[in-house]
């Protein structure tokens, strides 16, 4: 009697614990700040298709060096064994498996993925093993198949049991319905976990027999696929670098979802996404060879967010190859550019936008990019060795807009350290007017400058002048009036912090404006 309690009670408790906690509220499992993995599957044997009872299942946690077993679970008289994992991880995978009779190791690996709108996931793993078993007459077997995208709701169930003499065929899909067919299709009206019992019914002469198998089916909330690819530098595979995986959602805005390691035969691999419009980039780390030769590049073999080609990603591939694109060569020299990367838009959420590896190109007056070397965790990037000249910095970072900013090298000055590069929408709409026909702005020098610089005008004049200086945020640094009778102008800028301002001129009807750097 305690024997037959004790499976009422396990079989119950599955189909409860599944339901349970696959219906709890995704908001309430987020204020935990914890994430919840359902684990199930099933062992049967493969010869017969019985469920194998009171068998070991072992899960590892894959990112795990050790030997060591995250869970050790057996089986239930159904053959399924379940259990709950906590996580603070946003994805990840673990390592499934069983032992056969003879010692052999069944083993697959399952992936788990958490989005901002999701606190939980199921991942099912069933296994049919080679048991050695005094068979039953009668053994009910079945399998399914689910259909893909939005018909994913739909199965067909197939009848494999082996009886001459079978009379009835009886289907409980989980959800309230029936049927009495040998092979149906059942369209499911909502996601969720479902038990599905399968009894089929044998006569023979006068003798009546009948056998229930169960099998879990579990349909998520959306349809999830595997993406990878190749990085190519020219002809080869990158010896080492990073893919970023970016997400459009319906108001184009660029969601970061995942950022992976290239392994060392060139391959990117992105588990467990659900459908959706993506955008990949990919780009040699630091220790690689084509670091600084190499620049990051997105799928479709664009330079920028903007151009990317955008993935419409509905099924599982591995076909999304990249080549990335060359710099131009430069001339080596003694010149320095750097500084620290900086948001126009304090708010801005620092998990959608660190200031961590974001792209810098160094273009030649020219517009021609040279190449592309990548901030560090406290968002400092670096330009060594490079010959004197004008050059534009551009920060790239998907799914923002952004200016690029102009620095000047000169013999006399040869570095421009410590400056601030924005990203972002930077400063009133003036400072990007490229309309210079009554610029009457001639010259600023010294550019870069440290404690003065001085403007020299195309012409004299007696007006009334209104001088500002933006930094390229857009705010306001210095504002001052003045009337001059000669041709220039001085303006002490020893008390600026390091970094990119916008002079701007005005008169009644005159104005000007030009970029300088302060090298402080």
């Amino acid at each position: 009697m305690l024997k037959s309690l004790y499976k009422n009670n396990i079989s119950k408790s599955i189909s409860t614990i599944l339901f349970f906690l696959f219906l709890m509220s995704t908001a309430l499992l987020a204020e935990t700040n914890s994430r919840t993995i359902i684990i199930s599957g099933q062992i049967i044997n493969y010869e017969y298709g019985n469920p194998v009872e009171d068998h070991e299942v072992y899960i590892k946690d894959i990112e795990d060096d050790s030997e060591r077993y995250l869970k050790v679970l057996l089986t239930d008289f159904e053959g399924y064994y379940y259990d709950t994992i906590t996580t603070n991880k946003d994805n990840g995978s673990y390592e499934i498996s069983t032992i056969d009779y003879q010692g052999n190791t069944i083993d697959t690996i399952v992936h788990y993925r958490f989005l901002n709108y999701s606190a939980f996931d199921v991942i099912i793993a069933n296994f049919r093993i080679y048991m050695p078993f005094s068979n039953q007459k009668l053994q009910a077997r079945f399998k399914y198949s689910q259909k893909q995208g939005n018909d994913r709701f739909k199965f067909t169930f197939l009848d494999l049991t082996k009886h001459d003499n079978i009379v009835s065929w009886n289907w409980d899909f989980g959800d309230g319905e029936k049927s009495n067919s040998q092979n149906p299709t059942h369209v499911y009206s909502e996601y969720g976990t479902y038990k599905v019992s399968f009894t089929v019914t044998t006569k023979t002469n006068t003798k009546i027999e009948s056998n229930t198998i169960t099998r879990l089916i579990y349909i998520s909330d959306r349809s999830y696929y595997h993406m990878g690819g190749h990085a190519f530098t020219e002809y080869f595979p990158v010896d080492c670098g990073l893919a970023y995986l970016y997400y459009i959602d319906s108001s184009q805005n660029y969601t970061p979802v995942d950022t992976v390691k290239i392994d060392t035969l060139g391959f990117y691999l992105f588990y467990q996404i659900p459908e959706g419009n993506y955008v990949v980039k990919v780009q040699p780390s630091r220790d690689s060879e084509y670091y600084g030769k190499s620049l990051p590049t997105y799928y479709g073999n664009e330079l920028f967010w903007t151009d990317a080609a955008i993935i419409q990603f509905s099924s599982t591939c591995w076909e999304y190859d990249i080549h990335m694109q060359c710099g131009q060569e430069m001339l080596s020299g003694n010149g320095i550019v750097n500084g620290n990367i900086i948001f126009s838009n304090p708010s801005m959420p620092t998990e959608d936008f660190s200031t961590n590896n974001v792209d810098v190109y160094l273009f030649d007056e020219d517009g021609n990019i040279l190449t592309s070397h990548y901030s560090n965790t406290e968002g400092f990037f670096d330009f060594s060795n490079i010959t004197t000249g004008t050059y534009r910095l551009y920060p790239e970072v998907t799914g923002m807009e952004t200016e690029s900013q102009i620095v000047v090298l000169s013999e006399e000055n040869p570095n421009a350290i410590n400056l601030e590069l924005i990203v972002g929408h930077a400063g009133p709409d003036f400072i990007f007017d490229k309309n210079e026909k009554n610029n009457f702005i001639s010259n600023i020098f010294p550019n870069p400058a440290s404690s003065v610089i001085n403007i020299e005008f195309e012409t004299e004049s007696n007006n009334i002048l209104i001088i500002e200086v933006y930094n390229l945020p857009g705010k306001l640094i210095l504002s001052e009036t003045s009337g001059i009778a000669r041709n220039n102008k001085t303006i002490d800028v020893s008390t600026f912090k390091s970094g990119t301002y916008i002079l701007n001129v005005r008169s009644e009807s005159l104005h000007g404006r030009k970029l300088f750097v302060v090298n402080n």
